[in-house]
This record gives structure tokens, C-alpha cells and sequence, in this order.
């Protein structure tokens, strides 16, 4: 089979039609052409055909998991799980999470570090929560673990603080009702955010310490 023309196509001519015997017979990206040499008076057989039309399945998929990563940082889990939803076949996307790995794009105990300071910034949660959310992420326990004393050395980590800072903008409300009602409102919210007990104990007691005198029981 001999290809007979290569045309530009695309956005910024980087994807090329290829015509092969003067028939259209695939596009592929200007990498790709110029990786197989596809120019016009090539012969190419069925086996070249299947490899460049995998080299541009893999390429689209790399590409893909760029996007993806550009947004905000990802755990590799999850680029692999959105490639599959995008279409790329497991093995497809097996392949270009691992070179988007290789090319230090993707990195899940850099994801896990980010993920848990982005947590301790924004909407405050308990180790806990995170620590589930990392995991449903497809990050690896030990990495977790880690990940968590690189945070608490770059900034100690109070989690007391951070739950008494998930409920501060709710706490004049609080203080109106009935203790019962009080305390099981703030204990129910605390392990929503994944607090464990030893805080959500500790809290309780030094908001009603704090606020008993205000607090109707």
C-alpha cells in the first residue's frame, strides 16, 4: 500500500490526512508522521499501519491526560479512570498514565501532599475524611502517611483548631439552643468532616465550657 498524499489538517497544521493508493485512510498527528517518516511514495504494509494507528491512539490519550492535569493536580487513578470515560481502551490509558509519570507530570505522593494542604486551607476536614478521600483517588496508604508528616512539618497540623474552624461560621447559632440539641448538631457535623472522636470530644467539651453560661440545658 503506497501513501499518495499527506495533508495538512487540523489547528495549526498539526494533525495530518493521509491518503493511501489516492484514498483517505486515517489522520495522524505531525509527531506521529514524522516518528514513522509517513511521506508521500512510502510502502506500507498492514502491520505499519496498526502500529502508527496505535502511536496515535496513545498519542491523543497523553495528550487527553495533559488536559487533564492542566485543570488542577490528579492522582494517576484518577487520569486512567477519565481516559477510560473519554473512550481510551484500559491498556491505552494504562500506557499514558505510566508515561505521564515518567515525564514527572504525574506523581500521586506530590497529589496527595497538594491534596491534603488544599484541604487544610480551604473547607476544613479531619485526617480521617482526607484520608478516605485520597484512597477513593487510588492513592496508596503509605504514600498517604507520608504525604501527611510532610505536611505537618512544613506547617504542624492542629486538628482541635481545624475543628473548632469547621463549625466557627455555625457557633452563635449553636450557642441559642439546647444543649442536646447543640451537641448532637456540632457532633453530627464533626464526623461528616471526618473528625474522630477523641476531637469531636475534645471540642465539644471546650465549646460548652466556654459557653455554658449561655447555653440553655
Amino acid at each position: 500500500m503506497k501513501v499518495t498524499g499527506v495533508k495538512a489538517a487540523g489547528v495549526n497544521n498539526k494533525e495530518y490526512a493521509v491518503y493511501i493508493d489516492g484514498v483517505y485512510a486515517f489522520d495522524v498527528n505531525r509527531k506521529v508522521a514524522e516518528d514513522f517518516n509517513i511521506i508521500p511514495g512510502i510502502i506500507l504494509s498492514q502491520a505499519d499501519i496498526d502500529k502508527i494507528t496505535r502511536a496515535q491512539e496513545f498519542f491523543r490519550a497523553y495528550e487527553h491526560g495533559l488536559v487533564l492535569i492542566s485543570y488542577r493536580k490528579r492522582s494517576c487513578q484518577e487520569v486512567s479512570m477519565k481516559l477510560e470515560l473519554k473512550g481510551f481502551q484500559e491498556e491505552m490509558a494504562s500506557e499514558a498514565v505510566e508515561a505521564l509519570k515518567k515525564a514527572g507530570y504525574l506523581d500521586d505522593a506530590e497529589f496527595a501532599l497538594w491534596w491534603i494542604e488544599s484541604r487544610r486551607k480551604g473547607r476544613p476536614k479531619g485526617k480521617i475524611a482526607v484520608r478516605n478521600e485520597l484512597k477513593k483517588r487510588g492513592v496508596e496508604s503509605s504514600v498517604i502517611e507520608k504525604a501527611f508528616q510532610m505536611a505537618d512539618e512544613r506547617k504542624p497540623f492542629d486538628e482541635i483548631d481545624m475543628a473548632f474552624k469547621a463549625f466557627e461560621s455555625k457557633a452563635e447559632g449553636y450557642r441559642k439552643l439546647p444543649y442536646k440539641t447543640a451537641r448532637r448538631r456540632i457532633s453530627a457535623l464533626l464526623k461528616r468532616r471526618g473528625f474522630s472522636w477523641d476531637t469531636v470530644n475534645t471540642v465539644l467539651k471546650r465549646f460548652f465550657d466556654e459557653n455554658g453560661g449561655s447555653i440553655m440545658r
